[in-house]
């Protein structure tokens, strides 16, 4: 599974997989990539390890969930969005 890129860290086998499928999205240089409902974080930590992304803003609206993600995920930016009724 070559695909020409060289990422900023060795992605296991399952970023591997996702990489293959979202490769296409990802040509370009300076990319923003919004993850929204993020959970803890798992697509957004792979999506840091590809050299033309240059952000990644992770949103999370469970705050039991949205700790661990912030946590994860010191480097970036995190937002908890809650809606209400």
């Amino acid at each position: 599974m070559e695909s020409g890129v060289k990422f900023r860290e060795k992605l296991n086998f399952d970023e591997r997989i996702f990489f293959l499928e979202l490769m296409p999205t990802l040509a370009g240089e300076n990319l923003v990539f919004y993850d929204i409902g993020a959970h803890i974080g798992t697509v957004s930590s792979c999506v840091l390890k590809v050299p033309s992304v240059a952000h990644v803003y992770a949103f999370e609206p469970l705050s039991s969930v949205f700790h661990i993600l912030q946590e994860r995920l010191k480097n970036i930016l995190t937002s908890h969005v809650s809606t209400s009724r």
